[in-house]
């Protein structure tokens, strides 16, 4: 794809525009993500869950938000393990 000359000062000015408010938005999102860190440290810290707990309840959420069939999803999971030949560790 061929851009002319004013197409690509249009699109660098669009490229600068894009990085300055992806910086912006990511600079906003670093102290959550801090919080969110120390709110998982806190958790194992005085033994309310483990990591694996917590990545369980997370996988859980995301799930329920996206309406994911959890039927569908065991049977695939135990038809992968089988073909896969893979033991599950949870059970």
């Amino acid at each position: 794809m061929s851009y002319s000359e004013e197409e690509m000062k249009d699109k660098s000015k669009a490229v600068v525009k894009f990085i300055q408010n992806l910086v912006a938005i990511e600079e906003a999102m670093e102290p959550l993500k801090e919080q969110r860190s120390d709110l998982k440290k806190n958790f194992v810290d005085n033994g309310w869950l483990s990591k694996e707990e917590m990545r369980t309840a997370v996988k859980c959420l995301r799930m329920l938000r996206t309406g994911e069939d959890f039927d569908n999803l065991a049977e695939m999971y135990k038809k992968l393990s089988i073909n896969l030949g893979i033991e599950s560790g949870g059970q």
